[in-house]
């Protein structure tokens, strides 16, 4: 069985790409136009291709299109059922509806336009703008003060991680001052548990005598 051949003519002049050609599919077409706009140094792009000419296995009724585009807007996740109209005209599906959301007029457009049969798509869905930037602006505040809620709880753990260290800290010096003291005491012997340097006892009392000054005033 013949397959169709894609052919797709590209000019480009001062950073303007013009595509031209019939693509062998409605998302053939899309793909050359989304793969031009990722050229580094395309400044814009001329879509001036026909029609898509489908292969013979892919030509579908009209009838059949609608049929399978109802099917699939009905499976879309995030798409209320019922939203979305369908009408096809020789292998050209035009959406109408009215959802809340502009993500949900372009899933349901992206979803149509890589149907098998499918040559164009004509998207007039409306998206009801007072509701979707109200929606929004709440999303958005709850969203700031989920953050302003975890940074808050954040600062306060790490505040209350620093205070048991310092305490910690501040126990172990005292232990390791009661300690020295007794060892001080007992001249270093073996009784006490703890042995210390002539050069460390010589700093304990070097200690004590600082701390022993009266302060100057």
């Amino acid at each position: 069985m013949p397959t169709a051949v894609t052919i797709i003519g590209v000019e480009v002049a001062n950073g303007i790409v013009t595509l031209s050609g019939h693509p062998a599919s409605y998302s053939e077409k899309l793909a050359a136009e989304q793969t031009a706009r990722r050229v580094a140094g395309v400044r814009a792009v001329a879509v001036v291709m026909g029609q898509a000419r489908l292969p013979h296995h892919d030509v579908r009724y009209d009838a059949d299109i609608a049929s399978a585009a109802d099917t699939l807007l009905r499976w879309t996740v995030g798409l209320p059922e019922g939203a979305v109209d369908v009408q096809v005209e020789k292998g050209h599906v035009t959406l109408r509806g009215d959802v809340d959301w502009a993500y949900q007029s372009h899933k349901a457009a992206s979803g149509i336009a890589h149907m098998r049969g499918v040559t164009g798509v004509t998207n007039l869905i409306q998206v009801r703008g007072d509701l979707a930037a109200a929606d929004i602006g709440d999303e958005i505040a709850r969203a700031l003060r989920r953050r302003a809620e975890r940074e808050a709880k954040a600062h306060r753990d790490q505040g209350g991680r620093r205070h048991r260290h310092v305490l910690g800290q501040g126990r172990q010096r005292s232990r390791t001052r009661r300690r020295v003291g007794h060892a001080r005491r007992d001249g270093g012997d073996r009784q006490s548990g703890v042995r210390l340097s002539g050069r460390t006892l010589r700093a304990v009392d070097a200690c004590q005598r600082r701390a022993k000054r009266p302060a100057v005033t």
